[in-house]
């Protein structure tokens, strides 16, 4: 069968074509729309590619970053020029490839699946990229379709709530831990309620800030009180913003994206340490599931974590699904090379950070 490769950049005049390949997918996320992924390529100052391979009827939507290496501390010490080189990374939270066919009831051809691998990883050594790291989407559960033809391997659980559930149901879903926290919160003079982003996102941006700093976050935590503005303005209705005040201050909140398919997403969410006695995150959370619900979503992913972060997650649903990475390898000899710079330079060994050459907070 003959199949066709199209690139497609957004500061194209043709982005919306980018649009319409996103716009025909059978199963989507916010984090594959072109809109999301143009703010990021504005944060991360990262070169977004939409790669699509196949033909008018059944095709593969693949969006992500194209990261220059000469960014890295030993690029300039290094044996190889890195102003050349370059690696992929997929959309934050989720993104990998998606299969789009037009009986949604197909399964996908063995050809197109195997044809689109061979064929981007042709065009990743044409193009001097070292690696590809692949975050898939846990629920449209794309890893499917390539978990036989690529390393795809299990990272961790995500926690979802399940919002055709009754509310009633939904309650008895909490553990005993957090129930009793959303009804002590409720004693205290703390109301939750969508916010006007002109009104709160100024206060929100410096409350969350301040935790990243507190906490020493990673990079890919770290957004600019614009990425926020850029993120309202592109994905605009699908971006609700949550305040929590306390005696009318406000204290903390959320931002929760909703796509089109209707599920909903814990996507950033702070608030300042002095107000937690107050079971201030238990009560928003209960607030933003009952209003997802009421919205019409079917799904709140809570996303992953780890340590403290995922046993509060935990205490509101016992419902998971399984995130899946990919790592990828498409130029052995650069890779290689590159970890041994980095050996040699910053003194580090080696670690399970994939790709082994760049620091864990990279973007």
């Amino acid at each position: 069968m003959s199949w066709e490769v199209k690139i497609f950049h957004t500061s194209e005049p043709d982005f919306t074509l980018w649009k319409s390949y996103y716009d025909r997918l059978n199963q989507k996320g916010v984090y594959h729309s072109p809109e999301y992924i143009k703010v990021l390529e504005g944060h991360y100052q990262n070169d977004a590619e939409l790669f699509v391979f196949g033909n008018e009827d059944n095709f593969i939507y693949y969006p992500y970053f194209k990261r220059s290496l000469d960014r890295l501390p030993f690029s300039e010490r290094c044996d190889i020029d890195l102003t050349q080189y370059y690696d992929l990374v997929s959309s934050w939270y989720y993104g990998g490839p998606v299969v789009c066919l037009c009986d949604p009831e197909d399964k996908p051809d063995g050809s197109l699946v195997m044809d689109f691998l061979d064929s981007f990883h042709q065009y990743c050594q044409r193009s001097q990229i070292v690696s590809e790291f692949v975050r898939f989407d846990p629920n449209i559960r794309n890893y499917l379709c390539f978990q036989d033809n690529l390393p795809v391997k299990y990272n961790r659980e995500t926690i979802y709530v399940d919002l055709t559930l009754s509310e009633e149901d939904i309650w008895a879903g909490y553990k005993g831990r957090c129930r009793t926290a959303i009804k002590k919160g409720k004693t205290y003079p703390v109301e939750v309620a969508v916010a006007q982003p002109s009104d709160f996102l100024r206060d929100f941006y410096i409350i969350y800030d301040s935790e990243m700093t507190r906490k020493n976050a990673p990079g890919h935590y770290l957004f600019s009180e614009k990425f926020l503005e850029d993120l309202i303005n592109a994905l605009q209705e699908r971006v609700v913003l949550f305040a929590v005040t306390f005696e009318k201050k406000m204290i903390g909140g959320t931002i929760c994206l909703i796509d089109k398919s209707g599920i909903a997403y814990d996507y950033l969410t702070a608030t300042l340490p002095d107000y937690w006695k107050y079971q201030v995150n238990n009560l928003l959370f209960h607030k933003v599931i009952l209003w997802c619900r009421k919205s019409g979503a079917h799904t709140y992913d809570f996303h992953g974590g780890r340590g403290s972060v995922e046993f509060f997650k935990a205490s509101f649903s016992s419902s998971r699904r399984s995130f899946y990475v990919s790592e990828i390898i498409h130029d052995p000899t650069a890779y290689d090379l590159l970890v041994s710079a980095k050996q040699r330079f910053c003194g580090e060994g080696l670690s399970d950070f994939f790709p082994e050459y760049r620091a864990k907070d990279t973007n």
